[in-house]
């Protein structure tokens, strides 16, 4: 089956900051005390300006760096390519690793009419594969899409790059449902509230709904 990535992201937890409007109303607040005329302004777009610059909310939000890995993954990987290529308002630097491909993935994946990363012949485990994506990605916020699983809405990426702006946080998950036979079929179980403790006990995140500042890795 195929996991489509549901809309919920969470912030982890321990990793807040104030976020921009409370900080902008800090600001005000002080500089009124300090009887100044100096007075931050809020900015807000036009629709104007959206129209006439359709590109300006990419360089508001930050980047992304998609890897999939695939080994023989032609019979699922147009819907996750479509996904991914489909998602709204950011920039994805989109990393393929392939481990000697003998189907039609690899002409699938040259055929993709936007630039992407390729690397080829990676033979030693999905660990190597992962690793070399990861080294290829220069994006802020880096994600793992495995070939067989797909975004569910083309805002998923636009829903998670507002919450590491407004949050602050370092990464952050979401939920997945499960796509069998064409119905999305939620969760069996509610995941618990993050903490270190719980997550030693027992994973709960899904590996596709994993997203983390590019920073973190070192």
């Amino acid at each position: 089956c195929c996991r489509a990535l549901a809309r919920t992201v969470f912030p982890a937890p321990g990793t807040h900051r104030k976020p921009h409007d409370e900080r902008i109303g800090s600001m005000a607040k002080r500089f009124d005390e300090d009887k100044t005329s100096c007075k931050p302004k809020k900015r807000k777009l036009s629709n104007k300006v959206r129209h006439r610059f359709p590109n300006i909310m990419t360089t508001l939000l930050p980047g992304f760096s998609i890897i999939t890995c695939t080994r023989n993954s032609e019979p699922w990987l147009s819907e996750s390519i479509s996904s991914v290529l489909g998602q709204e308002a950011v920039d994805v630097e989109y990393i393929f690793v392939d481990g000697q491909s003998t189907d039609g993935t690899l002409s699938r994946i040259k055929n993709i009419e936007r630039p992407i990363k390729l690397i080829e012949n990676r033979c030693a485990g999905i660990s190597d594969a992962m690793n070399a994506g990861l080294a290829a990605a220069t994006h802020e916020i880096v994600a793992f899409l495995p070939s067989d699983d797909f975004y569910l809405h083309a805002d998923v990426l636009k829903i998670v790059a507002e919450s590491f702006r407004t949050t602050r946080c370092q990464w952050l998950f979401g939920r997945t449902l499960s796509a069998i036979d064409g119905q999305l079929i939620p969760e069996g179980y509610t995941a618990p509230s993050y903490s270190r403790r719980q997550l030693l006990r027992g994973n709960f995140i899904p590996h596709p709904a994993c997203f983390v500042k590019r920073s973190l890795l070192g």
